[in-house]
């Protein structure tokens, strides 16, 4: 059964989750997080071009983090994107034939995410 207090935490979460397109530096620090994972924490295959599939992979990321949201399901924080960076966040939540899957990228972004204050009109 919901309360009132359900719809005033989802608001409260919501606020805190929603970071404009247009903050930039926030979604930079994103792209940054994710691919430092990659870089430094994910598993990788041993493939003769991984480095030039981490260089493809960044630029994949960058425009991921650009369009990227953040919800609040079931209990959990949830990262969605649609289009070609839907994929990129596939592979990245499940893996390729070159790196092993994250099975919660959203814990790699949320220590990023800003006060929602920041958006307040003065």
């Amino acid at each position: 059964m919901k309360t009132p207090f359900d719809g005033m935490l989802a608001n409260v979460v919501k606020s805190v989750l929603n970071v404009p397109e247009t903050d930039t530096e926030t979604r930079t620090k994103f792209a940054q997080a994710i691919y430092l994972w990659l870089v430094e924490r994910a598993r990788k295959k041993p493939v003769p071009d991984l480095a030039e599939r981490l260089k493809w992979m960044k630029g994949e990321i960058e425009k991921l983090a650009q369009v990227l949201t953040i919800e609040f399901l079931d209990g959990r924080l949830v990262v969605k994107a649609s289009g070609s960076a839907g994929n990129t966040l596939r592979e990245l939540q499940r893996g390729t034939d070159w790196f092993d899957p994250h099975e919660n990228l959203a814990s790699e972004i949320v220590a990023f995410l800003p006060d929602p204050k920041k958006y307040e009109e003065h």
